[in-house]
């Protein structure tokens, strides 16, 4: 059986913040973000941002997050992806098996083995001591 804390989320890119994470506040030719974009919002966006919201998660936070409730977070998630509101999932880290699992927009599932030279993953890690998000 896994234990909650055993996995760690945080976005794809370091670069983009959570509320980046859909089409719809995400300008890919100019590659900025329009944090406040009400207007033409898909329902999967909108569920997003709300889940957010609700979780008291700021728009432009790109730290590590823990996961409360699977069942909200995935759903609403695959629903982001399935529809094209959201080219990617965030990376899902599995810390007691050192991988990474994802979801892509190609139906695909990515499974990456941290390796102990992954310089990059292993500093991103290390701020879960300090962590005090949760979705």
């Amino acid at each position: 059986m896994y234990d909650i804390e055993d996995f760690i989320i945080g976005q794809a890119k370091p670069e983009i913040p959570w509320g980046g994470m859909t089409m719809d506040v995400w300008g890919l030719e100019a590659e900025e973000f329009f944090f406040d974009a009400k207007d033409n919002l898909t329902n999967e966006t909108e569920e997003y941002l709300n889940l957010l919201s609700k979780s008291k998660i700021n728009f432009d936070y790109d730290g590590l997050c823990l996961c409360n409730n699977w069942e909200v977070l995935t759903n609403i998630i695959l629903n982001c992806i399935l529809s094209g509101s959201a080219p990617f999932s965030p990376l899902i880290y599995d810390l007691s098996n050192e991988r990474i699992i994802y979801f892509h927009h190609t139906l695909t599932i990515g499974i990456y083995f941290i390796k102990k030279e992954d310089n990059l993953i292993l500093a991103k890690l290390a701020e879960i001591n300090q962590l005090t998000v949760s979705i």
